[in-house]
């Protein structure tokens, strides 16, 4: 049963890997997700910088 957990474990992490992969967001990373049925997939997203900048301006 130990296994089957671990195995699960590695797979979502690694679903999670190339969700943020897919993203292409810097500095942003999927933790979690969930597919829900009839809504579709929500993100667990992590802000990995504690500071934002505009994407016009460039400032922050």
């Amino acid at each position: 049963m130990v296994q089957n957990n671990n195995y699960q474990e590695m797979t979502l992490a690694s679903k999670a890997k190339l969700l943020t992969d897919l993203l292409n967001l810097e500095s942003v990373r999927v933790t979690k997700y969930q597919n829900l049925s009839g809504i579709g997939l929500i993100l667990h997203l992590e802000i990995l910088t504690k500071e934002a900048y505009c994407s016009s301006c460039e400032k922050n």
